[in-house]
């Protein structure tokens, strides 16, 4: 027989999905995961031998991983957008990738962002009450431009308030539901996957029998 041929090329290459178990924080998700999936591409050589064509990996390009939610979201929304977030785990520059820097959730962002706009609001609310306060204090009747600097203050206040209070509310609820919807999803695809593996560990150890034409 011939001896195996090698055939190799820059085009050629191999990608695979793996299940990870272990907990770890992933970028663009405000969840600690137990378990997540990992994409890893690799460049690849052809052997030829004995009649058939076999693959195999060289070296790797680059790792990443990604949540249930995001690896759902990324086979399911094609053509939208950049594309997914994911965890960029390993890369040939400098290796091993650490883990995302541990920060706030989405919520509590909001949640601060919120108080600072209000904290705003109060600072202007003195500004006014307080040049109200000089002009009572002073016992003469405020000036023309003194009553049109505090009607400006109090419009402003108001406009402010009125344009951006539901804005911001808006804001913070649709973090929370961006965290809860995120939640659902990695629950739903844990048992989904657990349902799966389960289901074919019971087909292994019972499996189906296969008809025969004595049973038509």
């Amino acid at each position: 027989m011939k001896d195996v041929e090698i055939f190799e090329h820059p085009s050629f290459g191999i990608v695979g999905f793996s299940r990870i178990d272990g907990h770890t924080r992933l970028f663009s998700s405000d969840l600690l995961h137990g378990n997540f999936i990992q994409l890893e591409i690799k460049t690849a050589k052809l052997h030829r031998h004995l009649c058939q064509d076999q693959i195999y990996s060289k070296n790797k390009i680059i790792e990443v991983w990604l949540s249930e939610a995001q690896f759902v979201s990324l086979i399911s929304t094609m053509n939208v957008g950049d594309g997914v977030p994911c965890t960029i785990k390993w890369e040939p520059t400098n290796g091993e990738v650490d883990e995302p820097p541990i920060k706030e959730s989405e919520s509590e962002t909001s949640r601060h962002e919120f108080k600072e706009w209000f904290s705003g609001i109060e600072k202007e609310l003195r500004e006014a009450a307080s040049q109200m306060q000089m002009i009572l204090d002073s016992g003469k009747a405020p000036t023309k431009m003194q009553t049109k600097e505090l009607i400006r203050l109090t419009v402003n206040i108001a406009k402010v308030f009125k344009n951006n209070a539901v804005f911001a509310n808006d804001q913070f609820s649709r973090a929370v539901e961006k965290t809860v919807s995120h939640a659902k999803a990695e629950i739903e695809a844990f048992v989904n996957n657990y349902a799966h593996r389960t289901g074919i560990e019971q087909l292994k150890s019972n499996p189906v029998k296969q008809l025969s034409n004595e049973d038509l």
